[in-house]
């Protein structure tokens, strides 16, 4: 991204020079160089001086452009970058525990994005254990099921993992999934 950035400015600033050269070689202007104006200074020169304190100006307005847009850049693609990379973390292995932090001083706006994005994450965590709590409960009611010695015990053992089921349902219906 900054080689791209830097290979635009080069090229603008080399394209602009060229057409300032093709520009003072035009005959029109050529023609005006070589006039004199009043009180005997060339009108060249004066032109010549004109473009030297543009140049200066021209230089020290993109060696500013350039320190802001670097400092800001840095402020907002390095946090982007720590997103990703959490994000990712968190697809790969799946930790939803794993929260999403910031530098002290990185853009304000994007804080407010890793917050709902923690928000998010929390959420879902929530979610998720919640239907690991029920299918663990699933779990022990089979076991029960398996130590049942009578009828009655095992209809209300299925009765149990019946309700546990509609429960599960019930939190896998809060997701949305692509068909795959």
């Amino acid at each position: 991204m900054i080689c791209r950035f830097w290979f635009i400015l080069i090229a603008s600033a080399l394209l602009a020079g060229f057409m300032l050269i093709v520009i003072a070689n035009h005959p029109v202007l050529r023609d005006f160089f070589l006039s004199r104006l009043s009180g005997g200074i060339w009108a060249g020169q004066k032109f010549y001086n004109f473009i030297t304190v543009a140049m200066i100006a021209i230089i020290l307005v993109v060696s500013a452009s350039l320190v802001f847009i670097i400092y800001y850049a840095y402020r907002v693609a390095g946090p982007l970058f720590n997103i990703e990379k959490a994000l990712k973390e968190i697809g790969r292995t799946g930790d939803l525990a794993k929260r999403i932090k910031l530098r002290a001083q990185d853009e304000a706006n994007l804080k407010e994005f890793v917050e709902v994005l923690n928000e998010m994450l929390e959420d879902i965590e929530g979610r998720v254990y919640g239907i690991k709590v029920r299918i663990e409960e699933m779990n022990q009611e089979i076991e029960r099921i398996k130590d049942c010695q009578s009828l009655p015990e095992v209809k209300s053992a299925l009765e149990e993992i019946q309700i546990l089921k509609e429960s599960l349902n019930q939190s896998c219906a809060l997701f949305k999934f692509n068909n795959k």
